[in-house]
């Protein structure tokens, strides 16, 4: 049996327990009649739905972080420029307070600033023979440029250049175009002396009382020349009547022969002194210590040679012709000829403090002073005088 049908029987039978009760009871209002089957059979109400477990808040989704940015990939790192190899020869000691020395400590610096790979042969051979076997070797090597640091290197290296026709060779002429150098692999270097030497003769001026100056030359070559000339016409604006003595001594080692030179010149009057040539300018510095007489200092500062008597010294800053020929070559844009003037730092006149055989007039050092800005200036040009006149 059902459910429902069980429901149905006993609201049958509460009816009929009703008509048989008491009259009282009946005259009493009638009971509101229960509820029909079809009440107690209520559907059941709907059950509310039970309050939702209120759900656990998700947490607010994050701003997405901003995304640091993907570290950069280093730049692929450009190979380093290939050096420029040198290989120079000097005909003389490293530490020669000359010649030599101003040469080595030119490359020594480019080679403290990573521009060359060096190589240097000092006492190198002077004859053409020996130098061609030293320069050759290194033009086997590869080297891409060597350097003769004379005049006398010159014959040797236009020999032997255009069999290397990769390779660079530089030689000390100071010609300019009047040595006739000749091929696409040769550099003439200059020597620009006469500037200092014009500065260095007005001094000199100020300083002479006889008005003769005293000149010895290793050989009448046109640097040697442009030096002595240009010395004398700077004299010549301070002291008018100065003339000079000359002598050439066909060497460029022969220290003795230069301080006879200076002696017989001094003989002769001479009381202020310039040299061209490294054992030219030892002679002559000795002979005017040991006489009281004045001198100059050549391509170094030689001032410690004779501290109360050289002047000043024309100091050759040759590592800044050394740097253009360094970086022409890096750029293939070798050049004939190098010329690097005191404007652009090639020389220096550099004075001695401690000089006391002489008097400089205040005439002389005022000039020099006017003269030595306008050479750096550029507005004063210096004459080259590569041969004695008339």
């Amino acid at each position: 049996m059902t459910k429902r049908s069980v429901v149905a029987l006993l609201a049958v039978f509460v009816l009929l327990a009703s008509a048989c009760g008491d009259d009282e009871a009946a005259e009493e209002a009638a009971p509101e009649p229960a509820p029909t089957t079809a009440a107690v059979a209520e559907e059941p109400a709907a059950e509310e739905p039970a309050a939702e477990e209120p759900a656990a808040e998700e947490p607010a989704a994050e701003e997405p972080a901003a995304e640091e940015p993907a570290p950069e990939e280093p730049a692929a790192e450009e190979p380093a420029a290939e050096k420029v190899s040198v290989a120079i020869l000097l005909p003389c000691a490293l530490n020669d307070l000359s010649w030599c020395q101003a040469a080595y400590e030119g490359v020594k610096l480019l080679e403290s600033e990573g521009l060359i790979d060096l190589q240097v042969v000092d006492d190198a051979p002077f004859d053409a023979q020996g130098a061609t076997r030293v320069m050759s070797g290194f033009a086997e090597e590869g080297v891409h440029l060597v350097i003769g640091h004379s005049f006398d290197y010159g014959a040797p290296i236009h020999e032997m250049a255009p069999d290397y026709p990769d390779i660079k060779f530089a030689w000390q002429g100071s010609c300019g175009g009047f040595c006739g150098v000749e091929g696409p692999n040769i550099a003439d270097y200059f020597m620009p002396m006469h500037e200092p030497a014009y500065l260095s003769g007005i001094l000199a001026g100020g300083i002479t009382e006889s008005g003769i100056i005293g000149a010895n030359s290793g050989y009448d070559i046109p640097v040697c020349r442009a030096t002595v000339e240009a010395f004398l016409l700077g004299a010549q604006e301070v002291r008018p009547d100065a003339t000079r003595l000359d002598a050439f001594l066909g060497s460029w080692i022969d220290a003795a022969l230069a301080k006879e030179a200076t002696a017989a010149q001094a003989e002769q009057g001479a009381d202020v002194f310039v040299a061209c040539g490294n054992a030219g300018s030892f002679g002559m510095i000795q002979e005017t210590r040991e006489r009281g007489l004045s001198s100059f200092g050549y391509v170094y500062d030689e001032s410690s040679l004779a501290p109360d008597n050289v002047v000043a010294s024309m100091a050759w800053q040759i590592g800044e012709t050394y740097r253009q020929m360094v970086n022409d070559i890096a750029a293939d844009n070798f050049q004939p000829f190098y010329d690097v003037l005191m404007s652009a730092g090639g020389f220096e006149v550099q004075m001695n403090l401690d000089y006391s055989a002489g008097t400089v007039s205040a005439e002389a050092m005022e000039l020099f002073e006017t003269r030595l800005q306008e050479v750096i200036d550029g507005t004063f040009e210096v004459p080259f005088i590569a041969a004695a006149e008339g």
